[in-house]
């Protein structure tokens, strides 16, 4: 992936992806590969607004993005996807992000589940479509996270639609 243009993988054009953390290196990366990609997402973190960075990199990108603080809390993101999407198409769970699994079944009954998580984190539940990349342990670089976007954006799309339970470890180029 270059660093001019984010990579854009077949398959995503109008889904809604949720992207928790996107304020991170990671969360960054899978934004703007989902969004180059066609995709709606909905970002989320703590923080009070996106970072200017993502939301420029992001502008003429042929999807659409929109911010949810966790501030008020999951039920308050939750209520606000119901309120102007149909569900989600997707959820890629970064960091140590957990969504509770009542509110998951609420969003994505039918939609995968990706979670960017390192080794020793736990799996999510067997009741939805998940699958893990597990990136090198560390600080991750530019192209680690890029590289890992394109996976995590590969697993939500139309064609890894039968991959379920998958742990795909990421590893360093030399």
């Amino acid at each position: 992936m270059s660093s001019a243009a984010p990579l854009v993988v077949p398959g995503l054009t109008g889904r809604t992806v949720l992207v928790t953390a996107a304020g991170t290196a990671h969360g960054t990366a899978q934004s703007l590969v989902l969004l180059a990609s066609g995709a709606e997402v909905i970002a989320t973190g703590d923080e009070t607004a996106l970072p200017p960075s993502l939301v420029d990199a992001g502008t003429g990108l042929p999807g659409a993005l929109a911010f949810r603080s966790l501030g008020p809390g999951w039920a308050s993101v939750a209520d606000w996807i119901g309120e102007h999407h149909a569900g989600l198409d997707g959820v890629v769970l970064n960091a140590e992000a957990e969504l509770p699994d009542a509110l998951l079944a609420q969003l994505v009954p039918d939609a995968a589940v990706v979670q960017l998580a390192g080794a020793g984190s736990a799996r999510p539940t067997d009741a939805f479509r998940w699958n893990r990349v597990v990136p090198p342990a560390g600080e991750p670089s530019r192209g680690d996270a890029e590289r890992a976007a394109g996976v995590v954006a590969f697993l939500l799309s139309e064609l890894a639609h039968p991959v379920h339970g998958a742990e795909l470890p990421l590893r360093i180029r030399a």
